[in-house]
């Protein structure tokens, strides 16, 4: 077996497996839709493509790593995910889609994937226990409240490839004191991004 239909398993409450077929390669959209007692403790290294709002609300699944040859994240992928316990995610990632990791409570990344481009709106919403200190020098775009509430950040570095970063990007995150920017002041608009504590340093002339 190596996909299952699209929403094959959408709210089903009762549903409690704890593994996924090992030649599994495809997770359709909404397929575990609020399946609140799927109790997934891994997914098969196989595994490339997960849809859009797969795994919504399956609070309880307990991942703690993501397959390696998974490059993007749709939105709402893991929303409400409070069990996930990710300490980082694949290193060939591109994209992080909106929401994806919205309320995921208990993901500690302390860094982002080397590759990543694009992180979405609100898609890392509310992990207040991410500790990342620097934003990939491939990443051209943050999103609105991206890392809105991440209170765990209390410093970060913006590379020079960053042509855009959405107002309201990093509201609530309360602890950072520092933002430093590998480019010249003012090119990129509304610094502070919602992190009122925050000083903006420039290095660029």
């Amino acid at each position: 077996l190596s996909t299952v239909g699209s929403r094959v398993f959408y709210r089903c409450a009762s549903l409690s497996i704890t593994r996924l077929p090992e030649a599994l390669t495809s997770i359709p959209i909404c397929c575990f839709y609020d399946c609140t007692n799927l109790r997934l403790d891994r997914l098969p290294e196989s595994v490339t493509s997960i849809g859009s709002y797969s795994f919504y609300n399956c609070s309880i699944m307990t991942l703690s790593y993501l397959p390696s040859g998974y490059t993007s994240i749709a939105a709402y992928t893991f929303f409400n995910g409070t069990g996930l316990t990710l300490s980082s995610l694949p290193d060939n990632m591109t994209y992080v889609g909106q929401h994806a990791f919205e309320n995921c409570t208990n993901i500690t990344l302390a860094s982002l994937p080397p590759n990543l481009t694009r992180i979405g709106a609100f898609a890392f919403n509310n992990c207040t226990k991410i500790t990342i200190s620097e934003i990939p020098a491939t990443t051209r775009e943050i999103n609105t409240y991206a890392f809105a509430n991440c209170t765990g950040i209390t410093s970060l570095i913006f590379g020079s490839s960053l042509t855009f970063v959405s107002d309201f990007s990093l509201i609530g995150c309360t602890n950072i004191t520092t933002i430093t920017i590998n480019k010249s002041p003012n090119t990129l608009a509304y610094a502070p991004w919602g992190a009122v504590n925050a000083t903006i340093i420039w290095t660029e002339p």
